[in-house]
C-alpha cells in the first residue's frame, strides 16, 4: 500500500511541474485518448471514423472533459467556477480535437491514450505560456 502512495505522490509532483494548464490538458487528453482506445477496442474490426463522426466524438469528449475539469478544479482545487469556466473549455476543446484528429490521421487507436496524453501536455504547456506572456 505504501508503494501506491509513493507512486501517486511522485505522479502528483510531476503533474505540478506542468502547471494547472498542463495538468488539465494531461487529464483531458488521457481521458479522451482512453475513450478512443475503448471505442476501438469494443469495435469488431479496425475503427475508422468519417470526418463528421470524428467531429461529433471530439465535441462530446470536449464537453465531457470540460465537465470533469470543472468538477476537479472547483472541488479538489477549490477554484471559483467563474474563473475556470472559459479556460477549461478552451483547454478541453483544443486537446480533444487534437487527440481525435491526430489519432484518426495516424491510425493510432491502440495507443490513443498516449496520443491524448502528449497532446494534452503540449496544448497545456502552450496555453500556460500564452497566459504568462499575456500577463
Amino acid at each position: 500500500m505504501t508503494f501506491i502512495f509513493q507512486l501517486a505522490n511522485s505522479f502528483a509532483r510531476r503533474l505540478a511541474r506542468l502547471g494547472v494548464c498542463g495538468a488539465a490538458g494531461f487529464i483531458v487528453g488521457t481521458l479522451a485518448g482512453f475513450m478512443l482506445w475503448l471505442l476501438d477496442f469494443l469495435e469488431s474490426g479496425a475503427l475508422s471514423l468519417s470526418t463528421p463522426q470524428a467531429v461529433r466524438i471530439a465535441a462530446i469528449l470536449s464537453l465531457f472533459g470540460w465537465l470533469v475539469l470543472l468538477f476537479l478544479l472547483t472541488t479538489a482545487g477549490r477554484a471559483l467556477l467563474s474563473s475556470v469556466v472559459v479556460p477549461t473549455f478552451v483547454n478541453a476543446f483544443l486537446v480533444c480535437f487534437l487527440t481525435v484528429f491526430l489519432t484518426r490521421a495516424l491510425g493510432l487507436y491502440a495507443i490513443a491514450w498516449l496520443v491524448g496524453m502528449l497532446a494534452g501536455v503540449l496544448i497545456g504547456y502552450v496555453l500556460c505560456t500564452l497566459y504568462k506572456r499575456g500577463r
